[in-house]
């Protein structure tokens, strides 16, 4: 399984460039997304509660016209929720179009591998092994690798810096909630680990059907 898996980062190698972008953009999708609740808590604690503002995020506003007044401040902070929210899309298509694309052409390169390797058995290797089975794993088992770049590899990493990203914002404003909040992470981790066997031979079943 190890060998087979470093053979295929010689396939993800050759998009190296893309796969990099794809990750940056990945990355600042997740800084956007962590930043999207601020607004909403300036507006609850600062506008509607008329709170004042910290040192920092005042002498920041200053240079805003009209943000010294409650209806100003507000107006800003809807603004900054609108450009949060659409910045978001964006770098979600853009990563979802690069991935799409890194994805084609992983299973471009490793289907084309395959069909020369086929071109270059013997015709007593094909007449061993059923047409239909050789025919999936060219067609049906290469689409592996466009599932693993756009299913797994850059939402898994996305994923897990939010949930980091989340932890550390939730641990600086309550810690004692953060840590109860994140008590399910244990048990979704279980769930995944108990049904993911079943998944894989299910996953199995189906291919070896196809290919029948």
């Amino acid at each position: 399984m190890l060998r087979v898996f470093v053979r295929l980062l010689r396939y993800v190698t050759r998009h190296r460039a893309r796969l990099s972008v794809a990750m940056a953009l990945a990355l600042a999708s997740v800084a956007v997304d962590l930043a999207r609740p601020w607004p909403v808590k300036f507006v609850v604690d600062y506008t509607l509660a008329g709170r004042p503002l910290p040192v920092q995020f005042a002498s920041a506003s200053a240079h805003l016209p009209g943000s010294g007044t409650t209806h100003g401040l507000l107006a800003w902070s809807v603004a900054t929720a609108v450009v949060l929210v659409v910045a978001g899309v964006v770098l979600s298509l853009l990563v979802l179009r690069l991935s799409v694309l890194i994805g084609q052409g992983l299973v471009y390169d490793l289907s084309l591998d395959l069909f020369y390797k086929l071109q270059r058995l013997s015709l007593a290797y094909h007449g061993r092994h059923r047409v239909g089975d050789l025919l999936q794993r060219v067609s049906g088992d290469a689409l592996v690798a466009l599932f693993a770049v756009t299913q797994v590899a850059i939402p898994a990493v996305t994923s897990l810096v939010t949930l980091v990203g989340m932890f550390v914002i939730m641990a600086r404003l309550d810690a004692a909630m953060a840590f109860v909040s994140m008590g399910v992470v244990p048990l979704v981790a279980l769930s995944l680990a108990r049904f993911s066997r079943r998944i894989n031979a299910t996953t199995d079943r189906q291919y070896q059907c196809q290919g029948a």
